[in-house]
């Protein structure tokens, strides 16, 4: 005779046993919080075990399908170089592992850039005789404006 196990599932740790089974795996939905769950195993002789975990659930905004757009396949290394990003845009991944013995698909992973720095630029355009010069326009590199000099020959503030 073989042994029958009996899962008690306390989801929210409040001493109620919420969903009874004989898997040993059972989902539940958590709104956002902290959570104390339990589950006791009973075997046929009515000898038992438990175990509790915490678990904090936090909402981290939207996360998109369980398929992020395909961007690379093939690869033999163990990292990957997406080239330049953009600021304040959150990236997604998955990585889907793949061989002979079939494919392991990993959770759905995410990340936040930066926001976009600013920068304040000052100094002075002047002549040969130290006369600060107006209306000379400075030039930066992509993705920055320019500031044109004020009647002192001073800069203003950049982003």
């Amino acid at each position: 005779m073989g042994i029958n196990l009996k899962y008690e599932w306390d989801f929210d740790g409040d001493g109620t046993y919420d969903k009874t089974t004989t898997s040993n795996r059972a989902t539940h939905i958590y709104n956002s919080g902290e959570y104390i769950p339990t589950v006791k195993v009973t075997d046929n002789d009515g000898a038992w075990q438990f175990s509790t975990v915490t678990i904090k659930i936090e909402n981290k905004g939207p996360i998109p399908s369980s398929n992020p757009s395909f961007i690379k396949s093939g690869l033999t290394t163990s990292s990957y170089t997406p080239g330049t990003l953009s600021y304040s845009t959150t990236y997604y991944w998955k990585v889907v592992a793949r061989n002979s013995a079939g494919s392991a698909f990993g959770p759905v992973w995410s990340f936040t850039t930066k926001s976009q720095p600013t920068y304040t630029v000052s100094g002075y355009v002047k002549d040969s005789s130290r006369n600060g010069i107006s209306g000379v326009t400075i030039s930066f590199s992509v993705g920055y404006s320019s500031v044109t000099t004020a009647s002192m020959g001073t800069g203003q503030r950049v982003t």
